[in-house]
């Protein structure tokens, strides 16, 4: 049977490399025989789920009988309120992970290449060669993002850039100007898929964002989002992307039907509204990283 399967799967496909999870709480306890465990793998939110999504998803469990929006047209109205946009400068999917795929989808043919810096968030090379893509290596300069390295990568086959900024796992943040030279020079139209899955903790003012900065020069921009840090709702699976309505449409046509649980999208929406879990999450994590910065400097340690 294994031979059989072997000769069926698409081309590539054993060549993947799995995306392996942090092991759960429970599975550590009962190896372990640990009563208390803190997991700090999957940058989950300490605080919990904000309590306005709680409540909004309970609300919409008594509609758990009826098929969700497929177009999460509420939530992209609360969405669209939040950052001043169109509804059509939005697309909902089931966690960041389903935007990504989607654009890829939408995106890559056989043998385009997407250039990806590394190290950086892995599920950028496999969503890339999934759709038969070349994944172009992009190495980091003193833990930062190299524009001018990815600059000499392009070639006639290149069409997605993936830029994670600030970067998972270094924390090191592109500059605005920077951003806005390096899509201004680019020697050919490139789709460049910019991942904020950690922007609503930066401090620092001069960083690009997808929702003030669709497009420049040959770069049309795709920002990636999710609900799972900042509100801690990880275990809903609700992510968004920022762009042109042109971009966005495209991404319609390659998404599933019902993408999206219905308790899920009620939760997102009612998280949007909860400003002070908002501001509590933040507060945190700036006292966590001055708590860090401190212990570091008192060992006389760069970061």
């Amino acid at each position: 049977m294994s031979e059989m399967i072997e000769k069926l799967l698409r081309k590539g496909i054993y060549e993947l490399e799995d995306y392996v999870p942090g092991r759960s709480i429970d599975e550590v306890k009962a190896e372990f025989d640990l009563d208390n465990v803190e997991k700090m793998a999957g940058n989950e939110n300490p605080l919990g789920p904000s309590p306005g999504a709680v409540e909004a998803a309970e609300e919409a469990l008594g509609e758990a009988h009826i098929y969700p929006d497929g177009s999460a047209s509420s939530l992209k109205v609360s969405l669209s309120h939040k950052f001043g946009l169109s509804v059509e400068n939005f697309f909902v999917g089931n966690g960041s992970d389903d935007v990504l795929q989607n654009i890829a989808r939408a995106f890559v043919n056989e043998g385009d290449e997407c250039i990806i810096p590394s190290p950086t968030f892995h599920p950028y090379t496999t969503v890339t060669r999934v759709m038969g893509g070349v994944p172009i290596t992009s190495p980091l300069r003193n833990f930062r993002i190299d524009l001018d390295n990815i600059q000499k990568q392009i070639s006639d086959r290149t069409k997605l850039i993936f830029l994670c900024n600030p970067n998972n796992p270094t924390g090191t943040c592109i500059q605005k100007d920077t951003f806005d030279s390096f899509l201004f020079n680019l020697s050919r139209p490139v789709i460049v898929v910019l991942d904020e899955a950690y922007i609503d903790f930066i401090e620092d003012h001069n960083v690009p964002r997808s929702d003030l900065n669709f497009e420049g020069g040959n770069g049309i921009v795709v920002g990636v989002r999710t609900f799972s840090k900042i509100y801690g709702l990880a275990g809903f699976r609700v992510g968004y992307g920022i762009s042109c309505p042109a971009l966005i449409r495209a991404l319609h046509k390659t998404k599933d039907p019902f993408n999206v649980a219905g308790p899920s999208l009620a939760a997102a929406a009612g998280a949007l509204k909860d400003v002070e879990f908002y501001a509590r999450t933040r507060e945190m994590v700036y006292t966590g990283k001055r708590q860090l910065y401190s212990g570091l400097e008192s060992h006389g340690l760069d970061y």
